[in-house]
């Protein structure tokens, strides 16, 4: 992995692209930092959606930066939106599965 990231936003959307030089050969897909960088913004963004997803890039792929070309082999790419409020509606349903089986007493 390459210490550089690539931020871009369209609209709500945010992306950050990060640069997979070799890929680890214990984690292909590098799922621990996915999850990490996952629950890492849920936790430094209040009432966020987050997706991260592995990208194999096609042979011969390179990142530029302002003084080298580096070839990669894969792209992490992490997306993050704002989460709508929950309609009541939904809030209710959400509660009522919580509930079942275990509902508290009204007293």
């Amino acid at each position: 992995m390459l210490p550089y990231v690539q931020h871009t936003q369209e609209g709500d959307l945010q992306i950050a692209r990060i640069p997979v030089q070799d890929v680890n050969p214990g984690d292909k897909t590098d799922l621990a930092l996915r999850r990490f960088s996952i629950d890492w913004l849920k936790m430094q963004v209040e009432n966020v959606g987050v997706e991260a997803k592995f990208e194999m890039l096609p042979a011969g792929t390179s990142y530029y930066t302002d003084e080298k070309e580096v070839p990669v082999r894969a792209s992490i790419n992490i997306t993050w939106w704002p989460k709508k409020p929950e309609p009541e509606l939904e809030q209710l349903k959400r509660q009522q599965k919580n509930w079942k089986g275990n509902r508290p007493d009204p007293a």
